[in-house]
């Protein structure tokens, strides 16, 4: 993945968040704006996480000295963990948001996690 892809998926994901945040306060749009910043990194790490694993798969022969191992791919493990920061980032934001606008904001948060898994 180019830094030009990378950039448009930033991109397409910082103007997502700011729709579902467009109506918050000027006080709270401050706040949030490095979360959403850093949110829209993790998914495009993610995509280039995903990249590599679609293209190397996600176990890895890991060899030491005469003997060989299967492990979990390093890319893998850097992937759950950008995935679990990123859910706790948009828990952060979400819980900024009235009721009814978080609901609608879950659901659109649920969708992108059942792509990312599949």
């Amino acid at each position: 993945m180019n830094q030009e892809q990378k950039d448009a998926i930033r991109k397409q994901e910082l103007e997502k968040l700011d729709r579902i945040f467009r109506d918050l306060s000027p006080d709270k749009k401050n706040l949030i704006e490095n979360l959403k910043h850093q949110a829209a990194f993790m998914v495009s790490f993610m995509a280039e996480l995903q990249e590599t694993l679609d293209r190397e798969g996600a176990v890895d022969q890991f060899e030491q000295g005469s003997q060989k191992f299967l492990r979990e791919h390093p890319a893998a493990k850097i992937y759950n963990t950008t995935m679990r920061n990123y859910l706790s980032v948009i828990k952060q934001l979400l819980a900024l948001l009235p009721p009814e606008e978080a609901k609608a904001a879950k659901d659109e948060f649920a969708a992108f996690i059942q792509k990312a898994v599949k």
